[in-house]
């Protein structure tokens, strides 16, 4: 994912209150990097408000204080992301990534696709957290990448429910992975 697109997709859920989205989707994007303890920390903050707001223990104007300065906080810091040597950006021939990284990335796609189109998933959608359990991966910026690049060639669907948001195969998709059906990493799908 381009920098451009991270700070619109932020400014796009924080628009909609979508707070804690922006910030998972933060800490994907910037997982690997010393800003992350940031992310961690407004992290916290809104948690914590979250249980003062179920409790009852903070009143409304409060809360919705702190909420804005949170939002707030989101916004200044993707701003001052911008031109920051810290979010290193691919290129479509990945000439800006690491072997390594080229490499989580393949197979973040490869496990992504495998598990939302395996026979025992398929009719469940899953949430991002769920699908770096189920495939051992990490590293939740490739899976996030790997959704990302699915839902542009249409092979996934995102689905929200109130503010979660999970990712279930589409045919299209299915169709594409029966295609790898005979590979050696693609068993029983």
């Amino acid at each position: 994912m381009k920098f451009k697109d991270l700070e619109k997709t932020i400014k796009n859920l924080v628009a909609k209150d979508e707070i804690a989205e922006a910030i998972d989707l933060l800490s994907a994007a910037f997982e690997d990097h010393p800003v992350i303890n940031d992310i961690i920390l407004q992290s916290g903050r809104y948690h914590s408000l979250k249980k003062e707001q179920l409790n009852g223990t903070m009143d409304f104007d409060t809360i919705q204080t702190y909420l804005n300065q949170l939002r707030a906080n989101i916004l200044t810091f993707i701003h001052s992301q911008r031109g920051s040597a810290v979010f290193k950006e691919t290129t479509k021939n990945g000439e800006n990534i690491t072997i390594e990284g080229a490499y989580k990335f393949s197979l973040a796609r490869i496990s992504t696709l495998w598990l939302l189109t395996d026979s025992k998933q398929r009719e469940n959608k899953l949430s991002i957290s769920e699908i770096c359990q189920l495939t051992n991966n990490k590293s939740r910026k490739f899976v996030v990448q790997s959704l990302n690049e699915l839902e542009q060639n249409n092979l996934v669907e995102k689905i929200s429910e109130g503010k979660r948001v999970y990712w279930s195969v589409n045919e299209k998709g299915i169709a594409l992975a029966k295609k790898f059906k005979g590979s050696t990493l693609w068993k029983d799908v």
